[in-house]
């Protein structure tokens, strides 16, 4: 599972595609999941890069 740490804090993001980079962040209460179909489709033009914001924990896999 992907996660970036810096100062004692853990963020999940997910990566898919290659191209330009494209950040998606989702809206309070939801988590990285809600671009889930949107990652799909844009992952085939660009560098789709989907991340939790602090204090939403990734899905257990």
């Amino acid at each position: 599972m992907p996660v970036s740490r810096a100062n004692g804090v853990d963020i999940y993001y997910e990566v898919a595609g290659r191209g330009p980079a494209m950040v998606l962040i989702h809206a309070i209460p939801f988590d990285h999941s809600l671009w889930l179909y949107q990652q799909a489709r844009f992952s085939t033009f660009f560098r789709v890069i989907s991340v939790d914001l602090r204090g939403f924990a990734a899905p257990p896999r």
